[in-house]
Order: C-alpha cells, then structure tokens, then sequence
C-alpha cells in the first residue's frame, strides 16, 4: 500500500513539474510561431525578388503565396494577415496565375471588406477579369460593386470610366481618344 502511495506521489509530482500549458505561455509560443513565419515569409519574398535572371521564378513565387496564405489562415486576426493575403493575389497576378488571384481576392473581400485595401482588392477584380480574363460582365458586375460600396474613392470615377469602356471595340477605343485629342488641342 506504501508502495501505490509513493508511486502515486512521484507521478503526482513529475506531472507537476511537467510544461505549462498557463494561457501565458500558450500566447508567447503563439508569438513565438508567427515571428518564426514572418522571418520565413520575409526571407522566400528577398529570393522571389532578388532573382538574378531579373524572371521571377514560379516555383518560388508559389511558395510565397502559400507562406502568405497560410499565415493568413493561421493568424486570421493579425494585423499582417489582410497584406498577406493582398500580397498573395498580387504575386498570383504576376505570374499570370489570374484565377488564383481572383478566388484569393474574393477570400480577402470576404474575410477583410472593411480593410483598407478593401477597395484595391475590389478594383484589381475587376481589372483582372477586363483585361486578363476578358469577362467583360463579371468586370462590370465588379466595377459596379465598387461604385456602389465606395462611391466617393477615386477608383470609382476609374471604374465609371472603366464601365464604358468596356463593351467598346479596339477601333472605337482608338476613335474615341484621337476626339478626346482632338477637344484638348483646340483653343479655349
């Protein structure tokens, strides 16, 4: 019986003297683990943009995403976390990755709207689909969203502007600009 006793004791007390699992020392593993993930994201970015082939690499260019992503899945409430994911849709766009951008741009709009960015995040939408995905109606649909949520930021005379544009030929864009050319050289 002694000897259950001691051995119950000696659990009892090498449990105790076990890691702490207090909510202070789970906050500064946490901490810990998003410096560590900056640091890594920080260090990927130089070599994305450090290429000596002045190319930027694809291989390295995904990885960064998905370092931009992750953090942002893992951290969702940090102040880095809308960048990230911005940035993400960013390197996706120049490597010609446009769906990509797209569907991480609507994360962004989804889980960030409020965010300051909100509004690049919206008209980058739009653009991608005008000009890279040619979905002239989804652009549209976009450039209206964004006249309609921020109706007085200078992206939404740029999206009017964008509107009309949109369903014109290459000839009548041409024709249009040499009027407008032709309006500012006369004498006022």
């Amino acid at each position: 019986m002694i000897r259950i006793i001691g051995i119950a004791l000696f659990a009892a007390l090498f449990a105790a003297c076990g890691t702490s699992t207090t909510p202070e020392s789970t906050e500064k593993d946490s901490e810990i683990l998003k410096k560590e993930a900056i640091a890594s994201i920080k260090d990927q970015e130089s070599k994305l943009l450090n290429s000596v082939s002045g190319q930027i690499d694809v291989n390295q260019a995904n990885k960064v995403v998905s370092l931009y992503i992750q953090f942002a899945n893992n951290n969702a409430d940090d102040e880095n976390a809308p960048e990230f994911l911005f940035k993400a849709a960013e390197v996706c766009m120049g490597i010609s990755a446009f769906d990509r951008s797209i569907n991480i741009l609507k994360n962004f709009d989804r889980d960030y709207g409020n965010h300051e960015k909100a509004v690049d995040a919206l008209y980058l939408t739009a653009f991608i689909y005008d000009n890279y995905l040619n979905q002239k109606g989804m652009a549209e649909t976009k450039y209206r969203e964004l006249i309609q949520r921020f109706p007085r930021h200078e992206y939404a005379i740029q999206a009017q502007a964008s509107i009309k544009n949109l369903h014109m030929t290459d000839e009548e864009l041409i024709e249009r600009f040499e009027q407008m050319n032709k309006e500012d050289s006369l004498p006022g």
